[in-house]
């Protein structure tokens, strides 16, 4: 079994895989912020700030995100740092969930 790339960020975490769903459609930006943080208003982002490089996000629902890099990004939020290069590839980005005797939720900055 193939070791999965990951890369947890706080409440988010950004998974390599192989490939996009069939019906992808994503838009290019530059900046994206994937989470709010609910405290001091802080944000998980990704910046594209090389002109060589893209990024292509697609919002799949429930917080959930399918991201495609083309050259690197990095990966940014103001109390985990040091910020993270993440290479070219596809991700899905999704919410950590931590359990609790009551009920499954999200974790939260």
């Amino acid at each position: 079994m193939e070791k999965q790339f990951q890369v947890p960020q706080g409440d988010v975490c950004f998974t390599k895989i192989s490939k996009l769903p069939e019906k992808f459609k994503g838009k290019k930006v530059k900046d994206f912020t994937f989470a709010e943080g609910e405290s001091a208003g802080a944000r998980h982002r990704v910046v594209c700030d090389r002109p060589e490089s893209s990024v292509e996000i697609m919002d799949a629902g429930n917080g959930l995100f399918y991201m495609r890099i083309k050259g690197q990004a990095t990966i940014t939020h103001p109390e985990h740092k040091p910020d993270v290069v993440v290479e070219q590839g596809i991700y899905f980005v999704t919410r950590q969930r931590e359990f609790d005797v009551v009920a499954d939720r999200l974790v939260r900055d």
